[in-house]
């Protein structure tokens, strides 16, 4: 009898892991605990291929190979001029990715035969994947994970052809400032603080930020601002995938390659999984 994969997380990492899990022919429960500061809330879900195959490591390739199959149809290319068109820049629309959780709730237990989630008394069992960038470190040993606090800006509006841009600040920054949906604008500047960092900082960054945004976006009424605690794997930059043991696995610290890196762990996941028999 085929077992159900349990999903911890559904950001940009769980989600993809399930996109590709399903793919594969797996079935999948999604668990997330609608966690307001998930870096997949701040995601801008772009993408490069020729620049993570020359700079990155070859999975990150056949990353992108997986992306473009899964998404294929609605991926876009929101840049029409500039470097961000040079660049060839392709995006997806955040709500072609994120997968709705199948349980809302804070896991509070993962043991080899079940998941257990707060002031429920119902024992999930399966396979269990946990994808909770940021808070991996309460549920698994040792991820490996580190933090870095970034923000984005969404505004009401559309972009008249050609007024999408890219642009390279200092190779450490860059903004960007795109369609991101039907109606709504996303602005970033890309800056990326260690969380002791970012607190200590946060009136002058929000403040330069939205000085820099409304530069490029004049006086359309902002939205929200968004805050993601982004994760970032100490000593990769392409993320991991950790096996715990024979029935728990963890993928962690995609950071901005995470589109790309996600759907390479979850192919190498979903490898591992049909060599354990868990098919």
């Amino acid at each position: 009898m085929k077992e159900i994969i349990n999903v911890i997380g559904a950001g940009l990492a769980g989600s993809i892991v399930t996109h590709v899990l399903r793919d594969r022919g797996y079935e999948c429960q999604v668990f997330d605990d609608k966690d307001k500061f998930s870096a997949s809330e701040a995601s801008s879900n772009l993408f490069i291929r020729h620049w993570l195959k020359r700079f990155m490591d070859r999975g990150a390739g056949k990353g992108v190979d997986t992306i473009e199959r899964l998404f294929d149809g609605v991926i876009d290319e929101p840049f029409a001029k500039g470097l961000g068109y040079a660049m060839k820049v392709r995006h997806i629309g955040q709500r072609h990715i994120i997968v709705e959780p199948d349980i809302v709730g804070t896991v509070d237990e993962i043991t080899p035969d079940h998941v257990k989630i707060v002031g429920c008394s119902t024992e999930f069992e399966g396979p269990t994947v946990v994808c909770t960038g940021y808070r991996a470190e309460e549920l698994v040993t040792d991820p490996g994970v580190t933090v870095k606090v970034g923000q984005c800006s969404f505004f009401r509006g559309n972009l008249a052809q050609g007024e999408a841009q890219i642009s390279m600040i200092s190779p450490y920054r860059h903004q960007k400032l795109y369609q991101f949906a039907p109606g709504v604008i996303y602005y970033s500047d890309s800056v990326a603080l260690q969380l002791k960092q970012y607190n200590k900082r946060r009136e002058e960054v929000v403040a330069t930020s939205l000085e820099r945004a409304r530069k490029l976006v004049g006086d359309r009424p902002m939205i929200e601002m968004k805050v993601g605690y982004r994760p970032i794997t100490k000593g990769h930059n392409f993320g991991r995938l950790i096996r715990h043991n024979e029935r728990l696995w963890s993928v962690n610290g995609g950071g901005k390659n995470g589109i790309a890196a996600y759907a390479y762990l979850a192919e190498n996941l979903a490898n591992e999984l049909l060599q354990a028999g868990m098919c």
